[in-house]
């Protein structure tokens, strides 16, 4: 019933109503209500697109304290909870982009009202202001005595425009004020706490991460596959440096579960992992490990490491000297080309994936020829195209 509410309500009545409703039932007794509950406030947090500033930070003082309760609770709670991880990193980061740049444009837009000010006022005191220049005397005592009554006929003369006007005496330039060009605005220090808010984010995300991947209960299969479900999301949000230190490094220790699933699911979405954190690092931290997983005891995790090396082949993230051979080391084509004469028909049509991988994107034509067609004569009996 919240859930739909929500679809129809405000950004303000889902904050300040329904989101405090739902908070309320993390606490109830019944352990589906709790996951529930988790997922409806994910749901809700997502939709919203507006606040004030007072709930800029809401998830780090108030929606996190509440769900870090929930994180060792029963199996149905910690499978809501790791689906819901990677939403919830997203909008939290969403919600301290939105906030740190609606507070640098009010401090940069009252900064510029003060200048705006500051200049008028520069220019009243320039210009003298409209009343106060009929009380600033056109010439000395002096003078004007010695003019007379001729005075203001010699001022309506002077204010009438001549062709020639006279070259520049003393007296206009003394009383001439003028702004100069070359004038700095001064600088305004605005304080900036974005890094340090979007560490302290990184941080209780990362720390939710290793709890469920080093959970070793008998029940801890179902939360790490939610959590590798959402894997994509949670690169995005950690960005190449972030998942190279804080995500990988964790993941990775799946393949020395006992569960062939999890194993398999792993090889499934290292690909998405791989477009974030470049080649490089792909090369020299998830290559050497997807090809543990070529030896695995279980089929199904052979045929996922194969579509993985395959995608990631294809995405351009594997160069030439790993597929190929050279003199210090035996190149992966060369290496699992075998595979071919496997006697499970997955598996070869997994290696096949992955040698069509490499002849689309790495040895088109005449490459493909030099390199693929000697790797290939002593499996197949007729070559593509004979």
């Amino acid at each position: 019933l919240l859930l739909h509410l929500s679809q129809f309500s405000t950004d303000e009545s889902r904050l300040q109503r329904i989101v405090p409703a739902i908070i309320s039932l993390l606490e109830d007794s019944n352990a589906l209500i709790r996951a529930l509950s988790i997922r409806v406030l994910t749901t809700t947090l997502s939709s919203v697109q507006t606040f004030p500033p007072s709930d800029a930070k809401i998830f780090p003082e108030y929606i996190f304290k509440r769900l870090y309760l929930l994180i060792n609770d029963q199996l149905c709670v910690r499978v809501a909870f790791a689906e819901c991880i990677a939403s919830l990193a997203e909008t939290s980061k969403r919600f301290l982009d939105v906030s740190h740049a609606m507070r640098l444009h009010e401090l940069v837009d009252n900064n510029n009202k003060t200048e705006t000010t500051e200049d008028v006022t520069v220019g009243n005191v320039a210009s003298g202001g409209g009343a106060t220049n009929s009380s600033i005397p056109a010439f000395p005592d002096d003078v004007t005595k010695l003019l007379g009554d001729n005075t203001n006929d010699f001022l309506s003369d002077a204010e009438t425009p001549s062709p020639h006007p006279p070259p520049p005496s003393s007296h206009t330039t003394a009383y001439r004020t003028t702004k100069p060009d070359n004038t700095v605005p001064p600088t305004t220090l605005i304080p900036n706490t974005y890094d340090t808010d979007l560490a302290s984010l990184h941080e209780t995300i990362s720390r939710w991460v290793v709890q469920i991947t080093t959970d070793s209960s008998p029940h801890s299969v179902e939360p790490k596959l939610a959590l590798l479900q959402s894997l994509p999301s949670l690169s995005s949000f950690f960005g190449p440096d972030g998942v190279t230190s804080r995500i990988l490094p964790q993941i990775l220790a799946f393949l020395n579960d006992r569960n062939g699933s999890l194993r398999a699911e792993l090889c499934s979405t290292l690909p998405s992992v791989c477009a974030v954190i470049g080649r490089v690092k792909t090369e020299h931290f998830v290559v050497p490990c997807v090809e543990t997983a070529l030896v695995d005891s279980e089929e199904r995790v052979v045929m996922a490491a194969l579509a993985c090396l395959g995608r990631v082949v294809s995405m351009g993230l594997v160069s030439r000297a790993i597929l190929l051979t050279t003199p210090s080391r035996t190149g992966l084509l060369e290496k699992y080309c075998p595979l071919l004469l496997h006697p499970s028909a997955g598996i070869r049509y997994g290696i096949v994936g992955l040698l069509r991988s490499a002849a689309r994107c790495c040895l088109k034509g005449v490459d493909g020829m030099a390199f693929l067609r000697p790797l290939l004569g002593g499996y197949v009996v007729a070559m593509p195209g004979e």
